[in-house]
């Protein structure tokens, strides 16, 4: 995500009697309590960078979820999952600000002996 954007986290799973408490850990510390089970980052910033977790008092955490901010103009979205051979992969190129983009030309390096795509 970009500097600027807002994100909103949910937190999911069982919730116990009087286990209304949602922690938040950022970068394996504890960083906010809540009772609501979603976290709103609004005005991202780069210095949020960083995996984020969750915790329903009472529960394990969450697994992490990873989230980048960047200051840069143009983003390459990835899949969140693994992506093996032979695979379809499906790119998403983002500009700053919804900017329209056109003549991009993109370059990736297939990891093979000579693999360079255009």
């Amino acid at each position: 995500m970009f500097e600027g954007d807002s994100v909103t986290l949910t937190c999911r799973g069982p919730r116990f009697p009087g286990s209304n408490l949602t922690l938040w850990h950022f970068k394996d510390k504890l960083w906010k309590s809540t009772y609501k089970k979603t976290l709103l980052i609004k005005d991202a910033e780069e210095t949020q960078t960083g995996k984020y977790e969750c915790q329903i008092q009472g529960s394990p955490r969450s697994n992490p979820v990873q989230l980048t901010v960047s200051k840069d103009q143009l983003i390459l979205q990835a899949p969140p999952y693994a992506v093996f051979e032979r695979d379809l992969l499906v790119l998403k190129c983002r500009g700053w600000k919804d900017r329209s983009m056109s003549k991009l030309r993109a370059v990736f390096n297939t990891g093979a002996e000579g693999g360079w795509l255009s």
